[in-house]
This record gives C-alpha cells, structure tokens and sequence, in this order.
C-alpha cells in the first residue's frame, strides 16, 4: 500500500544493520509552520486509518512504526523545534517469526 506522506523513507542496509533513514520532502519543508503542521496530523489521520483497512501485517507494522514517529515528532513540530533538512535515522532490529505472531496478536 503506497501512503503518500511528508517523507521520503529509505532502507539502508550495512554490516548486518539495517536503518530507516526519513527525510522531509522539499516540499513539505518550503511550507509555512501551520501548513506543516497541518499536514503531519493529517498524515498520522490517514496512516491510522489506512492501517485499519490493511490485513497485510507486514503493512501494518510499517505503518505503525510510522504512526509511532509521527506521533513522537508532533510536539516538536508544532513548535518549531526539528530541523527540517536532517534525515532521522532508526535501527531496525531484526526479529524472529515467534515474536511477530506475538507482537501480531497483542495488536488484535
């Protein structure tokens, strides 16, 4: 499922790690701060219900990564506080079939 955001959203992979680098749109960073903050609200509206048509639980833990972001950032947005041209980066970790059905199933 393709969401259109904010972000652009990269996987980078290297020794055995893999990252999560997202980076602001120029587009998104050219707007005024209530336009921006706007949109990422908007952004976190459409990522939650997006997630709930989804059965594919490979999507919805994507999105759900994103919604924990985006919730996160909010705050600091609002107040003008990140800067728009720095990338944040998260380690993904790697994680066995067991925990994703348990992980699947507290979602439930």
């Amino acid at each position: 499922m393709l969401i259109d955001g904010p972000f652009d959203l990269k996987i980078m992979e290297s020794d055995g790690s893999r990252e999560l680098h997202i980076s602001y749109k120029e587009a998104y960073r050219a707007l005024d701060l209530s336009t921006r903050v706007q949109q990422m609200k908007q952004h976190l509206q459409d990522l939650k219900a997006n997630y709930q048509a989804s059965s594919d639980p490979a999507e919805q833990q994507g999105m759900q990564m994103l919604m924990q972001v985006v919730s996160q950032i909010l705050p600091y947005l609002e107040t003008d506080e990140i800067e728009l041209d720095e990338a944040i980066v998260l380690e993904l970790e790697k994680t066995s079939a067991i925990n994703n059905l348990i992980n699947d199933a507290s979602l439930n």
